[in-house]
């Protein structure tokens, strides 16, 4: 499965050019409201569980630009599928 990491630009993870999911079980993620975009919360969960950790849910957002802006703000990060 990939798996794109939204991370601002002076997170500490942002040098690496990879990462496993693994490496994200202490950060804290910037979730979607089911009404904007449904089960993508889920669908986080579910990736995160499969490499052995919960995510720690800090916001739910209703649009990509106030995902990417609250990442940034909050030094948090969030996933999305790699169409």
């Amino acid at each position: 499965l990939q798996v794109r990491v939204i991370l601002s630009s002076d997170h500490p993870l942002a040098s690496h050019p990879y990462l496993k999911l693994s490496d994200l079980k202490n950060e804290r993620f910037v979730g979607v409201a089911d009404t904007a975009v449904p089960g993508r919360n889920a669908w986080i969960t579910s990736v995160c569980k499969k490499s052995g950790f919960r995510p720690r849910f800090i916001a739910n957002t209703s649009s990509i630009t106030e995902t990417y802006a609250l990442v940034a703000a909050e030094h948090a990060i969030s996933l999305i599928p790699d169409y």
